[in-house]
């Protein structure tokens, strides 16, 4: 596709090749700028008419180390899942990539295209994408291995 659409001979982002074959990169925002700011101090926050932050950026899950920089975000932008969905339900942020993993997907995305500078760059941005099938549990430790558990095999 970029091979096509593409006006110039130079192009890319979008289909990445290595050597296990082709691959389509799939990209989303995780955060998104809000429109208004919503107030950060206790005392803003109970003005009449005070915008409020929503309940999936409140409650976003964010590592310790990651808090300060969280911080000083999330009350200029809100947060996006990314919008994975098993039998239409959505998968929280914290079980996406373990359920991705593996998975048969159905993708349903936008191409976005720039051309600039006599160079073309393609983007395919994710509107959603469907479980068709889970992965088979692998075990990340072996039962049977006795060195990697660390631990005496019943006898």
């Amino acid at each position: 596709m970029q091979d096509v659409a593409g006006k110039s001979g130079d192009h890319g982002n979008m289909i990445i090749r290595d050597i296990t074959g082709e691959m389509l990169r799939i990209v989303t925002n995780v955060f998104e700028p809000e429109n208004i700011r919503i107030p950060n101090s206790p005392h803003s926050q109970r003005l009449p008419n005070a915008p409020l932050m929503d309940d999936i950026t409140e409650n976003w899950p964010i590592p310790t180390e990651l808090e300060d920089d969280f911080d000083g975000i999330k009350y200029t932008h809100r947060a996006l899942p990314l919008p994975v969905f098993r039998d239409g339900i959505p998968i929280s942020p914290l079980d996406i990539n373990r359920t991705l993993g593996g998975a048969l997907v159905e993708v349903h995305f936008e191409v976005h295209h720039w051309h600039v500078s006599g160079y073309d760059s393609f983007q395919a941005k994710a509107e959603r994408i469907d479980i068709l099938r889970d992965s088979a549990l692998i075990p990340s430790k072996h039962y049977l291995n006795e060195a990697e558990n660390n631990k005496k095999l019943p006898k």
